[in-house]
């Protein structure tokens, strides 16, 4: 004999989970913003801006969001200061880069840790018409970090180059763990 244990048919369930306080299992509090999202991130978009040759520069960043405090930006736009020790997977993404010059050159683009070097993505940049030439180029890198430390994106041309914050170049990164 079967035993219904739903009168009327319905297998649909609903609830409302509301909880005080998340603890890992070492007793440390995880903060739950609203939206409920546990994962620290941020993102910063790369102006509209004109690079020299041969000097490595800082990318200046615009639009900084972050989650919660967890990273902060500094008062020049160009340092990602890391206030959530922990693991980090960090994002460069560059779109439409335009480079002057009538060779073929390399573009290079890093992500610091401090005083670091962690990644360097270069996109090799083609002559098609001894004019400005384009290029896209990205990279990610997994870092441990402290609390504390700082991450810049910077750029190094063969030849000048431009940005332009219409196009969505950006370092972003997420916490792992």
């Amino acid at each position: 004999q079967h035993l219904d244990c739903y009168p009327n048919g319905d297998r649909t369930m609903s609830s409302i989970l509301k909880v005080d306080q998340i603890q890992t299992a070492s007793g440390n509090s995880l903060s739950v913003p609203s939206a409920g999202m546990l994962t620290p991130y941020f993102v910063g978009y790369i102006t509209t801006a004109s690079y020299s040759v041969s000097t490595q520069t800082n990318y200046t960043l615009t639009n900084f969001a972050t989650s919660n405090s967890d990273t902060s930006i500094a008062a020049n736009n160009q340092t990602i200061t890391i206030n959530k020790a922990g693991v980090w997977k960090i994002d460069l993404t560059l779109t439409g880069v335009g480079t002057d010059g009538t060779s073929s050159r390399f573009q290079e683009n890093y992500i610091y840790k401090n005083s670091t070097k962690l990644m360097d993505v270069r996109a090799h940049v083609i002559n098609i018409d001894s004019n400005y030439e384009y290029y896209t180029c990205s990279g990610s890198v997994i870092v441990t970090c402290a609390s504390g430390d700082t991450i810049t994106a910077r750029g190094l041309g063969a030849r000048t180059w431009n940005t332009n914050l219409l196009y969505g170049s950006n370092i972003s990164g997420t916490q792992l763990s």
